[in-house]
């Protein structure tokens, strides 16, 4: 049976530590979906065809990886779409409680769905988008969170966007 993995989440914007648990995870799944999930209740600073975009970037060197955006439940986007194992990612143990919780309702709805964590890798487990996004917004070097391949981008999105502020205040 084929592993198809979906490693779904926010990715705004996709960093080092996120690139880590892909390449990982790519050794593991036959396929791997990267799921771009769009959630209105959250502000994203980066537009989701904008994730996308850096995420296919990011990823051009593994030939088993797709980027695709999604709304709803991931697991409902799992299932519709053939997955049949989540991975996630585990930065430290309060992501285990949060991520515990997740795998069991996901479990409960889905019985024929595994979820796989994957332990950071110690260098990255400091990372996350938000922290991207506050050094990012101070005007701070963020070339040390982000995959080689979009730092570029990401700094011309942040750019923008942080022009647009200045224009409204």
């Amino acid at each position: 049976m084929e592993r198809v993995g979906l490693y779904a989440g926010s990715f705004n914007p996709p960093t080092k530590g996120h690139l880590d648990i892909i390449s990982r995870a790519c050794n593991v799944c036959d396929r791997l979906i990267v799921g771009v999930g769009i959630n209105m209740r959250k502000k994203a600073v980066i537009k989701p065809d904008e994730r996308v975009q850096l995420l296919e970037k990011a990823t051009a060197q593994f030939t088993n990886v797709t980027v695709a955006t999604y709304e709803g439940l991931t697991v409902d986007y799992a299932n519709n779409i053939g997955v049949n194992v989540l991975i996630r990612g585990l930065r430290n143990p309060t992501d285990f409680h949060m991520e515990f919780h997740m795998a069991v309702t996901n479990k409960t709805l889905s019985p024929n769905l595994e979820t796989l964590f994957l332990m950071s890798t110690p260098n990255f487990a400091f990372v996350n988008s938000y922290l991207v996004r506050e050094v990012a917004a101070s005007g701070g070097d963020i070339d040390a969170f982000l995959p080689e391949e979009i730092i570029e981008d990401v700094k011309q999105i942040f750019a923008k966007r942080m022009e647009l502020l200045k224009e409204l205040f």
